[in-house]
């Protein structure tokens, strides 16, 4: 896995334009880093935690939609929410809520795209955090595109 740089970033960002017009980052991990007053072992551990349930929403999120039971996608997406924003995964907490948004609305038929839509940007997370945990990011890049 190459390091993160500025040039990786950049170009990982012109495969969606759609969400940079919004300013929508991958990872904010600037804004994290606030948060946790520059602890970057805590950093690893947040990203440790809430990625494993991540991956278990996730998991019970493609079962919902695969029984179309989307009362619990609801909930799933709800518990998702609140993990997206403490590790700063703002294009990912963009596209669940508009998945919440279809679910309250009834119009199911877009629900799949988003989902995997959501998946994408979640490789782009993953692979980053990992990097993270690695120390592999260039110190002078303060938000992941």
């Amino acid at each position: 896995m190459q390091n993160l740089t500025t040039e990786t970033v950049v170009k990982q960002a012109e495969l969606m334009p759609d969400e940079l017009q919004q300013n929508k980052l991958i990872l904010n991990i600037k804004s994290v880093m606030i948060r946790l007053d520059g602890n970057q072992f805590l950093l690893k551990e947040l990203y440790r935690i809430y990625l494993k349930q991540i991956k278990i929403y996730m998991q019970d999120i493609e079962k919902s939609l695969a029984e179309g039971d989307f009362n619990q996608m609801a909930t799933c997406s709800h518990s998702l929410k609140s993990c997206f924003q403490s590790i700063g995964a703002e294009l990912c907490e963009d596209v669940n809520d508009k998945i919440s948004k279809q679910l309250k609305t009834g119009d199911f038929v877009p629900i799949s795209k988003l989902i995997e839509s959501l998946k994408n940007h979640l490789e782009q997370v993953f692979m980053m955090s990992a990097q993270i945990e690695k120390n592999d990011i260039d110190p002078d890049l303060n938000v992941l595109y």
